[in-house]
């Protein structure tokens, strides 16, 4: 693991006394945080389906923009395929 500049402090004390003395302060680590193993595949689940979700609306949006470079107002003539397609992409038919 890479060292942060800044894990050790280093204090400078100055009193009455002709010499100073130094204190050093480490920042402790932090624990890693632990999940349930309950809600493990609830997470696996929800976590598939946002990803399906997302790549169904990329698809989407690039259909979506080839239908309107090809013709005018090709999305509203399109619209039908360009959604199957993206239903077939969310649905992994």
């Amino acid at each position: 693991a890479k060292s942060d500049p800044f894990d050790n402090i280093v204090y400078l004390k100055v009193s009455g006394s002709d010499k100073p003395s130094t204190s050093s302060r480490s920042r402790r680590k932090k624990r890693k945080k632990r999940k349930k193993q309950t809600f493990s595949a609830y997470e696996k689940f929800v976590r598939k389906v946002a990803e399906r979700q997302s790549d169904a609306a990329s698809v989407y949006v690039e259909r979506h923009k080839r239908s309107n470079r090809k013709k005018k107002n090709g999305w509203l003539k399109d619209f039908v395929k360009n959604y199957s397609k993206t239903l077939e992409k969310l649905y992994k038919l």
